[in-house]
């Protein structure tokens, strides 16, 4: 008996090795969720700069970018119009497309500012052009100059300078124009052409919508400079920011840069929205943030 058992011991090892083997390997078919943990480390987890799981943002970045110095040229506008995000427009009084430029932005359902002329550091030796403000200019010669100005722009919601740095450091001339938008119920984006703008402090002593330009995207003119600050906005992720408010202008390059770096934005979280949607009623201690370090535009 004892040698009968005896020769069947092998074939029970044999037997227990078969089976255990045979189990090995269906578990994961069976139990997918109890397969062999060298699988579950294939896979690495998100990570932040310090080696801790990245959190979700709270909430998109939020940008707005306005497109200066338009009425010139209407192929530049199609082009604009047809990147696939709500850009905003600033349009130029009394050029030879002004009014029809003001009309396709409206009917494409993006907003419209009168881009308004007004007096530089340098001038007369830089004219800011037709329809201007100087600081010449009494208070009704201010309102009745920047009516005018508005039936040259139709749809506009709101204003900002074009060139302008003299006139927006002279706070007595700003308060009479942002009494007229106020009545008017539009809103200034001021385009800091200086760095000793008054526009914050006139628009809280008036009460008028505010908003102010932080980064201008095409000082150099060149598509891969414009690029890359737009991209770069990627890096400024953080639910704790406010939204900032871009200006650039309808040069090939910046039409190409714009349109090209639309969909990097999108997959960054980076909401565009239009300028209308950052203007606010200003409080006099909240200070504009320069973001950019070329930080004027006389154009």
């Amino acid at each position: 008996m004892r040698r009968r058992f005896r020769s069947k011991v092998p074939l029970l090892i044999l037997a227990v090795i078969a089976v255990a083997v045979l189990f090995r390997l269906l578990m994961p078919v069976l139990w997918p969720e109890k397969g062999p943990l060298r699988l579950r480390h294939n896979v690495a987890p998100r990570t932040g700069s310090e080696g801790t799981p990245s959190p979700t943002p709270a909430r998109q970045e939020e940008i707005a970018i306005l497109i200066d110095d338009i009425g010139y040229d209407l192929s530049a506008v199609r082009k604009l119009l047809a990147v696939d995000a709500p850009l905003s427009f600033a349009v130029l009084p009394y050029c030879s497309h002004s009014v029809a430029a003001a009309r396709e932005i409206h009917e494409h359902g993006r907003i419209v500012l009168l881009h308004l002329p007004m007096e530089p550091l340098d001038y007369p030796g830089v004219k800011p052009g037709p329809g201007a403000l100087y600081t010449a200019m009494n208070a009704d010669q201010i309102t009745s100059q920047v009516d005018a100005d508005l039936e040259q722009v139709p749809y506009a919601v709101g204003i900002n300078n074009h060139m302008g740095s003299r006139f927006m450091e002279d706070e007595d001339k700003l308060v009479p124009l942002f009494r007229e938008l106020k009545e008017k119920n539009l809103f200034f984006v001021d385009s800091r052409t200086t760095p000793n703008s008054q526009g914050r402090t006139a628009a809280h002593d008036t009460g008028l919508r505010f908003a102010s330009r932080q980064i201008f995207i095409d000082n150099d003119q060149n598509y891969d400079a414009t690029y890359a600050i737009l991209v770069g906005l990627s890096q400024r992720r953080s639910g704790g920011r406010e939204p900032i408010l871009l200006i650039g202008h309808p040069h090939p390059s910046t039409v190409a840069a714009v349109r090209d770096a639309m969909p990097f934005l999108k997959a960054h979280g980076i909401k565009i929205v239009p300028v209308s949607a950052l203007v606010q009623r200003p409080a006099l201690s909240v200070a504009a943030k320069e973001v950019h370090p070329k930080g004027v535009d006389e154009r």
